[in-house]
């Protein structure tokens, strides 16, 4: 067993209160006001989005990517040797790309609220072919 540096253990401060019931997560602070939210995300891993069907219940509780206009992209970048910089949308339009990738964001009251809401978007979707090869995905005719 290494003693120090990478590979040595740790003693972690955490456990002892949280494993008591005396410590605090994220997810159980509530602020005033505060509401949560669940995502829609794709189940497919390359698909073209065709229709997303919002109920029109919950039309102003659902947002997709049409709602953000505006709203910058997340920008990887890296000061390692050979990355390269890419763009993320918040959510995806017109096409997602790997499987989970955030379709719609579903705001309410609380978690369960805000998962039913998720539940009820239907997203209709083309499927297309999904590369597997990262040789394969770099060439232009991949995406």
């Amino acid at each position: 067993m290494v003693e120090q540096g990478v590979g040595a253990r740790l003693l972690r401060k955490e456990d002892d209160r949280l494993m008591r019931g005396r410590g605090e997560f994220v997810g159980d602070i509530r602020l005033p006001g505060m509401r949560d939210v669940a995502f829609v995300r794709s189940p497919l891993a390359h698909a073209r989005i065709k229709d997303i069907r919002i109920p029109p219940q919950y039309r102003d509780s659902v947002f997709i990517a049409a709602d953000l206009e505006g709203v910058k992209p997340i920008r990887a970048v890296s000061g390692l040797t050979g990355f390269k910089v890419s763009e993320q949308p918040i959510l995806a339009f017109e096409k997602v790309r790997q499987v989970g990738e955030l379709i719609a964001m579903c705001v309410a009251d609380t978690r369960a609220e805000a998962e039913d809401i998720a539940a009820a978007v239907e997203v209709d979707f083309e499927e297309l072919p999904a590369v597997h090869d990262m040789l394969l995905a770099k060439r232009p005719d991949s995406a």
